[in-house]
């Protein structure tokens, strides 16, 4: 009788306080972890963004020298949050048109190839929740240069990342 209640003990399973106490302590490391990996994913992303922007200005950058021309990469074009490479012609009425970042008016790739403008890029688009702070449209000439220091910001809201490019071209980011 003896080694019966001993075995039924061994079989009983855990206590209803066992149990609860483990999910207490899963719910308190939940609840600790659960913001720590949303401010990680946000990092993540506003990082993300301003690389993807660093990456678009150096490709408008090597864009001009190698097509030996202006190009200009226009920020919050054509709407809040979107970049796009657009070829400065020297034409008043293309280059400060309204619509000018427009893929309807603009496209890309050009359907009409010889008439300027002929090296427009893609619109592309920042991560959602991230959008440009402080920005200047760069204008890069056939050598590669601007006129002066620039600095584009992207932010999440709470944290921001700026990209400084020096007159030479050459890019920082913070």
């Amino acid at each position: 009788m003896h080694c019966a209640s001993r075995e039924r003990r061994a079989v009983r399973g855990f206590t209803l306080l066992e149990v609860l106490t483990v999910l207490a302590i899963l719910g308190v490391l939940m609840g600790i972890a659960i913001p720590v990996v949303n401010t990680a994913i946000q990092r993540y992303t506003l990082n993300s963004a301003a690389r993807n922007v660093g990456a678009a200005i150096r490709s408008a950058r090597y864009g001009a020298v190698a097509k030996n021309r202006t190009l200009v990469l226009r920020f919050n074009c054509p709407a809040n949050g979107q970049y796009r490479m657009l070829e400065f012609t020297g034409t008043l009425a293309i280059d400060t048109a309204a619509d000018r970042c427009s893929t309807a008016t603009y496209p890309f790739p050009d359907t009409t190839p010889g008439v300027a403008p002929d090296a427009d890029g893609p619109v592309a688009t920042l991560d959602p929740g991230v959008s440009f702070g402080a920005v200047t449209d760069l204008a890069f000439n056939a050598t590669g240069r601007i006129p002066a220091v620039a600095t584009i910001e992207v932010t999440n809201g709470t944290q921001t990342r700026r990209i400084t490019v020096a007159p030479g071209g050459r890019i920082t980011e913070q």
